[in-house]
Parts: structure tokens; sequence; C-alpha cells
């Protein structure tokens, strides 16, 4: 009999990190003959606040809270989300409906990652349960593929019993960074979990190539400046850089808070193909500067969580890439060092096969 794989994930609106990690994770799935469905999680929110955020999405020339930018973003990257995750349940919002989807489709088997899915501060709503699979039927297998904290450390001990119990059901548990591993070890007594690649990393680039769809630009002076939050550091760090490469570069600056345009998939991906130079605080812009071997710095948010910078990149050996918004001082000297490709993706190649073989192995 043919498993089918339901695969969840925090609910995908206008993050770009969020959507790419989900599809490529689907793309795997179904180039190695899975049976996918994604779970087409939604936030449950209480019927009043429907109706106010209803109300904001439809409303021009106001912002408040991100909501209509949110909701102008998820409309762009539907078609996006329908295209490459094709076989899609109802939208659901709790997890009886998820339930309902389950046995609706004869889902057997149910992943849940990646990315942040079990911070509780972003899973936005009152089932944060949901994404330590708390719904049934007992009998389907319950998995986790490069699921994250988001912190080094374990923030919720009045979640620690319920966190234990279900995780206790999982068939198979696997975490994104080191860290992870610790706590799952060390605070739910869960020895057997594994360290996995980002799904963004499983697939080849010739995916993302195809995704993109365009012949590559000329990228010979060019730096991209992908920031999630408008430090002045990372601005002042990219000067620094650009003085550094010539006064002849030209900086793009790549942003998910534009409200006046909202970037495509494609677009997106293809920013970080054709350029020479990123400097980002993002954990999937240094993912796809890796995916399109390009040099780069990393600045990232401690308060966003730095384990999944460290993780990664530790294990490639390009911990050197990442600076402190102090250590300013430092860009010349990692500048300096010019990234080893041909190394880095021979490591690259080892763990894709090490994670590939964990994931296919308990979904098929």
């Amino acid at each position: 009999m043919n498993t089918k794989v339901g695969l969840l994930t925090l609910p995908l609106s206008d993050n770009y990190g969020g959507i790419i990690q989900c599809v490529a994770l689907y793309q795997f799935l179904s180039q190695n003959n899975v049976d996918v469905h994604f779970i087409r999680k939604l936030n449950n929110r209480t019927f009043s606040k429907e109706i106010v955020a209803s109300i904001l999405e439809l409303m021009p020339g106001q912002n408040i809270r991100g909501i209509r930018s949110r909701y102008l973003a998820a409309k762009v990257h539907l078609p996006f989300l329908k295209k490459y995750m094709p076989q899609q349940t109802r939208p659901v919002r709790t997890g009886s409906e998820i339930e309902a989807e389950i046995k609706r489709l004869n889902i057997d088997t149910v992943v849940v990652g990646s990315d942040q899915v079990w911070r509780f501060e972003y899973q936005g709503d009152s089932t944060a349960y949901n994404y330590f699979l708390d719904f049934g039927p007992q009998n389907i297998r319950r998995v986790s593929y490069a699921a994250s904290f988001g912190h080094g450390v374990w923030r919720y001990p009045e979640r620690t019993e319920a966190v234990t119990e279900l995780l206790g059901n999982f068939d198979a548990v696997s975490v994104r960074e080191i860290s992870g591993r610790e706590i799952c070890r060390n605070v739910f007594k869960r020895q057997q979990c594994e360290v996995v690649l980002d799904p963004t990393l499983l697939v080849d680039r010739s995916f993302y190539e195809s995704v993109i769809d365009k012949p590559p630009a000329l990228s010979a002076g060019r730096v991209l400046t992908y920031v999630l939050d408008h430090a002045d550091a990372v601005q002042s760090l990219a000067k620094q850089v650009v003085r550094k490469l010539g006064s002849n570069r030209a900086v793009e600056s790549l942003s998910p808070y534009d409200t006046a345009r909202t970037v495509g998939l494609p677009e997106w991906l293809q920013a970080f193909r054709d350029t020479e130079y990123v400097i980002t605080d993002s954990f999937h812009g240094v993912v796809f500067s890796i995916i399109f071997q390009k040099h780069f710095v990393v600045v990232p948010n401690v308060e966003r969580g730095i384990d999944r910078f460290t993780s990664l990149l530790g294990q490639l050996g390009l911990q050197d890439r990442i600076l402190t918004a102090e250590d300013g001082a430092d860009v010349e000297r990692v500048m300096a060092a010019a990234i080893d490709y041909p190394r880095v993706n021979a490591i690259l190649s080892e763990l894709r096969a090490q994670s590939s073989e964990y994931l296919l192995s308990r979904t098929r």
C-alpha cells in the first residue's frame, strides 16, 4: 500500500523563507515518488478578530499591524503555492479539522516542519499543540522534519509536561539545529533525535533555476542586502562591503516589508542568483547564498535566534561569516577569506544524503 503524507507547517502568507522551505519539502517528497498533500493550516482567529481582520484587509490606505500587507502578499504568493504544491487539503484551523482532512484523504503519515514550528510565539493562535501533532487518529505515523524551537534553550517550562507527552507519541523526531537536539534529549527525554538539513537544501539547485525560468543577469558589481530587521548596523556593514569591493558596486535592497510591491518567489530567488555579494540577517538568505554559491556576510538578530546560523554554518565550516552588530571592524577579515565552495559542496552532499535517508525511510 502506498503511503500518503500530510505536510504541516506554520500558516503561509508573506514569509519567503517559510514558503520556500515548505515548497522544497513538498517537491523533494514528490520527486521521490511520495504521495504528499500540503495541510493548508490557517490561523485560528476568534470570530471577532476574523471580522476585524477581514475589514482591514479590504481597506485601502491602511496597514494596521501589517494585516493588509500580509493579505496582499498572500494573494501574490497563492498561485505559486498552488503550482508547486498542487495537492492540498481544504483550509483548516483546528486539530479536529486537520483530523477530518486526514480521514477524508486517507493520510497515514503527518510530517511537521520545517522552520520554527515549535516556537510558540510564532504560531499566532490557540492551536499551538497542533504542531506537536496533538490530533488523531492514533494510528497515523507522526514525524518531524527539521523542526525548530527558534531558541537555543527551552523557554516554555509551563508547557514541558504536555510537550514531553506529545513528543513521546512521535515515530521519529528530527530538528534543524544542534541546540534543538539537546533540548529534545535534556528537557523532553527524547533521546532518539536527529539533526537534519533545512528542506531548501534537500532539492537540487536546478529546481530553483526552473522556478526562476530566466537567464542569469550579469552579477558583477552587484551587492544584495536582504534584511528582516531594519538595523543601522546592517546598513553600515553594507557600506563597508561596497567600499571594500570598489565604488563601482551597486547595492540592491530586497525587503519583505515593501508595501508598494510584493516580490514574487521567482524574483526573490533570482535576486540571490544574480548578485555578487550578499549581506543579510535572514537564515534563508544565508541558505540561498550558499545554494547559488555567493560570498556573503550574515549579521543575525540575536532576539530572532542565532542558533540556526551557528548550527548550519558550523557544520559547513563557515561560522566565520557571522558578524554581530559590534563586529564591523571584522568585515575586511571576512571578505578576505574566500569561500571554498567545492569543500562546502562536498560536506553538503554528505549531509544531504543523511537527511534524505532519514526522511524517505519514514515516509514510504
